[in-house]
């Protein structure tokens, strides 16, 4: 029995515009955000959704509840679901975190696994817990079609999981905002395959999210 899982990443706030962390802080969506969780919602509008879920920060409520608005589907909220805390870091600008702590933001650029946020939480620690939330969603809803609203590194290291690809090339494949992707999941065999990883011709080309390429 396979489920379909799409999976959204929320539109942007003032916070991604002014290239800030945000981590576990609840910043809501701009009006940009705004229209492009619209965008999102058009471009779903005729898949039959049987269950959503979202990450419990406004900014994927937010995105989740515009996308619902063309479905009749109730929102579940889902603590495992949120982003990546980056304790020390939230609020701060790359050039700030290089001020603040020398070299670590290289390091969360180049090699992720590697990078230690104060106070904050590991690449991978956010694999384990959002792939854990992602394959219950999936079980607790055979044969359905699933939304996923949350965010950039949650969902990404979701979607490295299932690819067999290293937390390390994130920045290579990164999420735009109310981008999406699908798994589809084959419950029987435990098995996921991804059918589509950040959709986003629904986007308008200035506001998609391009690959961080490395100079090594």
């Amino acid at each position: 029995m396979k489920t379909k899982v799409i999976l959204v990443r929320h539109g942007e706030t003032n916070w991604n515009k002014a290239r800030k962390f945000q981590g576990m802080t609840d910043i809501p969506l701009n009006e940009l955000g705004k229209t492009q969780a619209t965008y999102a919602k058009e471009a779903l509008r005729d898949v039959h959704i049987n269950a959503a879920y979202a990450s419990p920060l406004q900014r994927a409520v937010e995105t989740a509840q515009i996308i619902l608005e063309s479905h009749e589907t109730d929102l579940i909220i889902e603590n495992e679901l949120h982003e990546q805390n980056a304790g020390d870091w939230e609020g701060l600008t790359a050039q700030e975190i290089e001020e603040r702590f020398p070299g670590q933001h290289d390091i969360w650029t180049y090699k992720p696994t590697e990078v230690r946020i104060q106070n904050g939480e590991r690449f991978q620690d956010v694999q384990t817990r959002a792939t854990a939330a992602f394959w219950e969603i999936a079980r607790n809803n055979p044969g359905e079609t699933v939304l996923i609203v949350a965010h950039m590194v949650c969902l990404s290291t979701i979607l490295l999981g299932i690819a067999g690809i290293s937390i390390d090339e994130i920045w290579d494949r990164p999420l735009s905002n109310a981008g999406y992707s699908v798994v589809e999941v084959d419950i029987n065999k435990d098995k996921a395959t991804i059918i589509e990883w950040n959709h986003d011709e629904h986007i308008p080309e200035a506001q998609r999210r391009k690959p961080r390429f490395k100079v090594k």
